[in-house]
């Protein structure tokens, strides 16, 4: 239709950019992601000791034993969930460890993490494993976790890595991965391959006070 009134026309051109109803809300704006809002360490992220860590989050079980191992269970576990900068959470380090089921070493060591743990948790230090290969070297399954979290009644944090997200901080070759992580900055304290010592596992000290 043309409106051959030029008042007409300019109110119904008024009308179009204004809109009806000019209390009209304005268009949302765009909502900040949750490492902006401080939810996380900020970067830059490295994989060396001194870095910080960048985000990671696999699935798998907080509590293995509570779930029954049971892969229907498997909850999403990252570490932004023991990111604590004030200590208000009480985590006050993060031990990480990378296993894969072919690795002797890695057997052997479970009994030494579980003796560890007795020591250090109850003085804020969480404990997180993660299955990254089979016994054939190929990507760890929902049913190697379930194995290796009953073979070694493993009751801390396991969760399912097949990616091996955790392969830029070590040589999969010279498995099992240990790291310890300042909760509190998120800054890799130290990184070993292979078994560690007990003088290695003492540095928690310095961050469990």
């Amino acid at each position: 239709m043309i409106f051959r009134n030029p008042k007409l026309r300019l109110l119904i051109s008024a009308i179009a950019v204004f809109g009806c109803d000019s209390n009209a809300p304005a268009p949302p704006r765009s909502q900040p992601s949750l490492i902006d809002a401080g939810d996380y360490a900020p970067g830059p992220y490295g994989v060396t000791n001194g870095d910080t860590i960048a985000d990671i989050s696999w699935s798998g079980w907080r509590d293995p034993e509570a779930a029954d191992y049971d892969p229907a269970a498997f909850e999403t576990i990252s570490l932004s969930d023991y990111y604590d900068p004030t200590g208000d959470n009480g985590y006050k380090a993060i031990f990480v460890n990378a296993s894969a089921r072919w690795c002797s070493i890695c057997k052997m060591e479970q009994r030494h993490i579980r003796d560890h743990r007795e020591t250090w948790e109850p003085r804020g230090v969480v404990f997180i494993e993660a299955l990254f290969e089979d016994t054939g070297s190929g990507p760890a399954q929902p049913e190697d976790l379930v194995a290796w979290g009953k073979v070694y009644q493993i009751n801390w944090a396991l969760v399912l890595d097949p990616q091996n997200k955790l392969g830029k901080f070590f040589d999969r070759a010279a498995s099992p991965m240990n790291m310890i992580i300042d909760a509190r900055t998120m800054r890799i304290r130290d990184i070993i391959t292979g078994m560690p010592d007990d003088s290695w596992w003492n540095q928690l000290g310095d961050l469990a006070q």
